[in-house]
């Protein structure tokens, strides 16, 4: 029988042991390694992903909706914003369209274009944001307006922290930093992320560079050209919180303000890089990662979704399949599951393509009638979880 102090020492290590393994995984930036063959596995999509949800979205004359560019949940159903033609809807789960929540227009209570929107789950309001405009409006989920604000400058993304709208700057601002945090009067409160003053002015959230919510109740954000996500809370503090790596594949971040440089590269296909899609839930950061270039490869970029499991560190990363230049996300997360969006006609090339996976799995979901043909495409969300 072990003495006392045998049981004692043995305790002992046990407590040290699970303290180090909690503090490994309380360890930032968490780095996502992507040479690391022990920690990162490959497969098909549909092999790692369970499709849970099919939503296909109503796409009525005055309310098109040609390319889903955010979404997020409310009590009721969908946000739906399309950028392309500045239509930022109320939808309910079934995909019907409940109402507009912003009027294009040149009125006090509208926007002449829309560049991007944030949801207040709160006080169910939301703020919206125009190119070149320098006002924050703020409506209510029915489409009410409800107030509007001064900023001191214009933005390209805007979302919540709290009450506190968080901004990243065009590259025309008089503070040369990328990123902004106001009150909710329009007062700055800091600005981060500097950048050269001869930086190259393009708004690189299209490419790279994005701003969503963390499901700790802060911010996540990236520069364009970085591989690195920022934590921003409550307090208004950055840490850098996630980490991608690469022995040459991705932008160095030294260089991540030579965009000249960078948009070089970019259009020979020959560079890796996080694209502004990726959600965070309690286990996982997923996201949507650019691969670069195969040997022999007809399309410049190939985008891929993968997941880092922030539980066990492990990284997974979809095979090359050519269904992925077509899906959009992930654009939102709810519990550990994602919505990415895909277009109802090409959603129907994959059931009538030779693999009958896709035609397999959506007999599941008798709710879309996926050989439908109507007048004009319309846009469809799928919702997947980890298998």
């Amino acid at each position: 029988m072990p003495s006392k102090s045998c049981i004692l020492f043995l305790s002992f290590l046990i407590s040290c042991s699970e303290r180090t393994s909690r503090a490994k995984v309380n360890e930032y930036p968490k780095i996502i390694s992507l040479d690391d063959s022990n920690s990162m596995i490959k497969g098909k999509f549909l092999e790692n992903f369970q499709l849970k949800e099919v939503v296909e979205l109503e796409n009525r004359r005055g309310y098109f909706l040609a390319e889903i560019s955010k979404i997020d949940l409310t009590n009721s159903g969908f946000i739906i914003f399309d950028n392309e033609l500045d239509n930022l809807l109320n939808v309910d789960f079934q995909g019907n369209i409940i109402n507009r929540i912003c009027e294009i227009g040149e009125g006090p209570d509208q926007m002449s274009s829309i560049s991007d929107y944030a949801f207040d789950p709160i006080r169910e309001e939301i703020y919206v944001i125009g190119p070149g405009n320098f006002r924050v409006k703020v409506f209510r989920l029915d489409g009410t307006f409800v107030r509007d604000f001064k900023m001191e400058t214009q933005a390209d993304q805007i979302t919540l922290l709290g009450d506190k709208p968080v901004l990243t700057l065009t590259y025309f601002n008089p503070y040369f930093k990328y990123l902004s945090v106001l009150n909710n009067n329009g007062d700055t409160l800091k600005t981060t992320f500097p950048f050269p003053k001869e930086t190259f002015p393009i708004g690189l959230q299209h490419i790279s560079g994005n701003l969503t919510n963390s499901y700790l109740g802060g911010v996540l954000v990236n520069e364009p050209a970085s591989s690195t996500l920022y934590f921003l809370d409550k307090e208004l503090n950055f840490t850098p919180r996630y980490k991608f790596e690469s022995s040459n594949d991705l932008w160095p971040e030294e260089d991540r303000h030579d965009l000249n440089a960078y948009f070089e590269r970019l259009s020979s296909g020959n560079l890796s890089f996080l694209t502004n899609f990726y959600e965070e839930s309690e286990s996982y950061l997923f996201f949507n990662l650019n691969v670069k270039k195969t040997e022999g490869s007809r399309f410049v970029i190939d985008p891929r979704i993968g997941y880092y499991n922030v539980n066990t560190s492990q990284i997974f990363l979809s095979d090359k399949e050519e269904f992925m230049l077509d899906i959009k996300g992930p654009l939102a997360v709810t519990g550990n599951d994602f919505y990415v969006y895909i277009s109802k006609m090409n959603l129907v090339e994959l059931v009538l393509s030779g693999d009958n996976i896709w035609k397999t799995i959506l007999a599941d979901f008798p709710e879309i009638r996926i050989l439908e043909k109507a007048d004009y495409d319309t846009p469809v969300l799928l919702k997947f979880g980890v298998k």
